[in-house]
């Protein structure tokens, strides 16, 4: 199966179609609205939650004894504790 590369309207920014079975989904908006200011501000929100996100696993507390579960369990609840709550604060 290859990769069928074809341009829209957008000369410079190819869109790929692998036999017309993949879709392009677009979360920056950019092929929708050629907004390449609402891409930029889109991109900055991601990476600031991405920051924010690694910030917050860089403070929890590990020990030599932990598995992957005791793990997995600390990061559930600081994901409760601190960014859900920043987001539903009531």
């Amino acid at each position: 199966m290859g990769i069928i590369i074809h341009y829209q309207e957008k000369p410079e920014i190819p869109s790929a179609k692998i036999h017309g079975e993949s879709e392009r989904y677009d979360e920056g908006s950019y092929w929708e609205t050629n907004n390449a200011d609402l891409l930029k501000k889109k991109m900055e929100f991601l990476n600031a939650k991405i920051n924010e996100l690694a910030d917050a696993l860089e403070t929890l507390p590990y020990d030599k004894n932990d598995t992957t579960i005791s793990i997995a369990d600390k990061i559930e609840k600081l994901l409760k504790e601190k960014l859900w709550k920043r987001k539903n604060p009531d």
